[in-house]
């Protein structure tokens, strides 16, 4: 517990250096209890996503490019693939099934 404490601590110091050096924004791997702590203070927001890899059946009725580079990064034996994603992009994934979630955050220190 108290390694934790210790590391929210010196991450928010850490955020606080970089507010004072008039950083407009940070680009961070944040774990689920952080997260929450550094939101308390600034705007956090997702960034990059892990997309699992899932092949898709009649790929060349598929429009969208995403799903399309994941379903050949599947036939490729990667298991993920890291990308940025707009909404669009998400809804896709989620009518197809296929699972992702944020690994990095920005972090928006200004106002």
């Amino acid at each position: 517990m108290k390694k934790q404490e210790d590391q929210s601590s010196r991450t928010m110091r850490e955020l606080a250096k970089l507010q004072g050096n008039k950083k407009e924004y940070v680009i961070w791997n944040l774990s689920s209890e952080l997260k929450l702590k550094v939101q308390e203070k600034y705007l956090v927001e997702d960034y990059l996503y892990e997309i699992r890899t899932k092949q898709l059946k009649d790929i060349r009725s598929i429009d969208n490019a995403m799903l399309k580079e994941q379903h050949f990064a599947c036939k490729q034996n990667k298991r993920s693939i890291v990308r940025r994603l707009n909404q669009k992009d998400k809804d896709e994934f989620s009518k197809k099934g296929v699972r992702f979630r944020p690994v990095k955050f920005k972090i928006y220190l200004q106002a």
